[in-house]
């Protein structure tokens, strides 16, 4: 393992439990948001990504070498990485959420950690996400430019879970449904429901109360763990 991949973890580690206020911050789709403290997706996300920082990059930075499953998928994110920081800007976007859309086999799938994710290479928009939330914090994003975000999707009135990074004063959102990067605005077909970051999970207020047992169910591309479309 790089002394510079370490170095930049460390930092990561450090930054993600700082308290910050996210009120000064425009949000993807330019929603308005407001946090919410408890229900189904808020235990869920907080169990999640304890588990991303305190597993998934503790094992990035100890693997080095190991032979173990958990140190195979802690390669290829490293190999991910490496790959994609040889661009900038979209172009480095696009290299990584293509590299990951292609790891991964689309099926049904659930919550679940990267490392865990590539282990198994199957999974839904859910397995997606989350592996390229790692993958970015390991190229070096800050986290709170990183965010998940579940949206509705018009289309075929089904929810789905995407990615979104800010740069260069705008949201790009990473998709496993294509490999384009397209601004939020762009993605016209999207309705979003909750953001999810390293502070927690916040509701879109234009939406006023919603369901969130069911989040991220979309046909065709969630199921498995027992998930519906958001009412």
């Amino acid at each position: 393992m790089s002394n510079i991949v370490k170095a930049f973890l460390i930092v990561i580690f450090s930054v993600s439990f700082l308290s910050r206020s996210h009120a000064d911050q425009i949000e993807p789709f330019g929603i308005g948001t407001v946090a919410i403290e408890s229900g189904s997706l808020v235990e869920i996300w907080r169990s999640l990504k304890q588990q991303l920082y305190s597993n998934d990059l503790g094992t990035i930075t100890s693997c080095g070498s190991g032979q173990s499953n958990q140190c195979a998928a802690a390669s290829k994110v490293l190999a991910i990485v490496k790959q994609a920081r040889q661009y900038q800007g979209k172009a480095f976007l696009a290299h990584l959420n293509r590299s990951v859309n292609l790891l991964i086999k689309s099926g049904p799938g659930r919550w679940t950690s990267a490392l865990d994710a590539l282990e198994v290479g199957v999974g839904d928009c859910k397995a997606y996400a989350v592996t390229k939330y790692v993958a970015l914090l390991v190229a070096g994003v800050p986290p709170d430019q990183i965010r998940l975000v579940a949206v509705h999707k018009r289309l075929g009135n089904e929810n789905h879970l995407v990615v979104a990074v800010h740069q260069d004063d705008q949201w790009f959102i990473l998709d496993n449904l294509h490999h384009l990067i397209l601004q939020a605005s762009e993605e016209v077909d999207y309705e979003p429901l909750y953001v999810l970051d390293d502070t927690g999970v916040r509701q879109n207020v234009s939406r006023g109360e919603l369901n969130q047992s069911h989040p991220t169910a979309s046909k065709g591309h969630q199921g498995g763990d027992g998930l519906r479309p958001v009412q």
